[in-house]
């Protein structure tokens, strides 16, 4: 009798034991089941692909979505040029012009405006000679100008992208008013930029050399 009661109470015991290593077993599952929400990224409208996949991809490893192409993939690349005519990461070189007073054969009729003072020509894209600025690296570039119209005309300034108007400023026929306004564009190497009488024509005082027409640019990123 003591025998067969020592045998019930052993398989007592490893019934026990079994069933404590079960739950001790489910517990641990739950708890990592728990970290590894935890560890998901949070939930929003706009979708996340930093665990998911879904949502804006920044294109630095892969996916879709935009790509700064800063190591490889589609997408705009605001890089400098290397020896193989190839633009490579992102640089911060500094690009920016200032010109002012109009000459006297482009400011009277329509037709692209040229400057006869280039006061500040950094990174080499300004060209005094043309009245062109063509974007030595692509990046986004700041522009902005102004010009008064003469006594009793109008003048209508557009700012020009190869070939094709980006914004345009007017001034009134009244006389002596300021056309003026500015734009950020972003360019890609090559492009050129430069402003465009429509209607009208620029005033420039004929008895000093001061210079009211002025054309700025410099480059933001």
């Amino acid at each position: 009798a003591v025998v067969s009661t020592q045998s019930t109470w052993g398989q007592y015991a490893q019934s026990r034991a079994r069933m404590t290593t079960k739950a001790i077993y489910s517990i641990c599952l739950i708890l990592l089941a728990s970290i590894v929400s935890s560890e998901r990224a949070p939930s929003s409208k706009y979708g996340s692909n930093t665990v998911d996949g879904k949502g804006y991809n920044s294109g630095l490893v892969g996916g879709s979505g935009y790509n700064p192409g800063t190591i490889g993939g589609s997408g705009y690349n605001p890089g400098h040029v290397n020896n193989d005519g190839r633009e490579e990461a992102p640089c911060h070189t500094l690009v920016a012009f200032t010109a002012s007073r109009a000459t006297a054969y482009s400011r009277g009729r329509p037709g692209q405006l040229v400057f006869e003072r280039t006061l500040t020509n950094l990174g080499g894209g300004w060209s005094g000679a043309t009245g062109q600025f063509a974007a030595p690296y692509s990046g986004t570039y700041h522009f902005s100008w102004s010009a008064l119209s003469p006594a009793h005309k109008q003048l209508k300034l557009a700012l020009i992208r190869n070939g094709q108007e980006q914004a345009a400023s007017w001034a009134e026929q009244t006389g002596y008013q300021t056309a003026s306004g500015s734009a950020i564009l972003t360019l890609r190497r090559g492009d050129t930029v430069y402003l465009y009488v429509e209607e009208g024509e620029v005033y420039e005082p004929s008895t000093t050399n001061r210079g009211y027409a002025t054309f700025t640019g410099y480059r933001v990123g």
